[in-house]
């Protein structure tokens, strides 16, 4: 755990609540300079977004790719595809957003609330959790970056 921070904000869509989410998470990640870092997410769109044009987003995708540039000028940055399971401290932050009473503060948490410290200790001891999915999902999947597809494909051929 390096940080930790959760707001309420307003969005059209799922979609643009996780777009919001991974700004935040770029202007953090520049602001702190936590470099190299790892930035997961478990919406394949955000990541075929930022790869390809998606009109609706534009000026927002634009944006946090100009950030992925500057963090990517100072040091490793990746983005990558998480299974929910493994975003499931994400989801428990989002959650508790809104119950926040204002919209658009941003609340941050230098250590595991009392809320997600069950679930993160989980994350950090490496419980897997088993799914199956198709090869050509687990191919679509690892092209985003999920390592963990790959894995479950090598297992189950050995």
């Amino acid at each position: 755990w390096i940080l930790g921070f959760n707001a309420k904000c307003e969005s059209t869509s799922p979609i643009h609540s996780e777009l919001l989410a991974f700004r935040q998470a770029l202007h953090i990640t520049m602001q702190g300079n936590f470099i190299p870092c790892e930035i997961e997410t478990d919406a394949t769109e955000v990541i075929r977004f930022l790869e390809e044009d998606y009109p609706t987003y534009k000026s927002f995708l634009d944006e946090c790719r100009y950030l992925m540039e500057k963090l990517m000028e100072r040091g490793e940055t990746r983005m990558k595809h998480n299974f929910r399971e493994g975003n499931k401290v994400a989801h428990l932050l989002a959650k508790e957003a809104l119950f926040q009473p204002t919209y658009n503060i941003t609340s941050f948490l230098r250590e595991p609330p009392n809320f997600v410290e069950n679930m993160y200790y989980k994350d950090k001891e490496g419980r897997n959790n088993v799914r199956e999915c198709t090869l050509l999902a687990c191919n679509i999947l690892a092209s985003l970056g999920n390592d963990n597809a790959l894995s479950g494909i090598v297992q189950v051929c050995n």
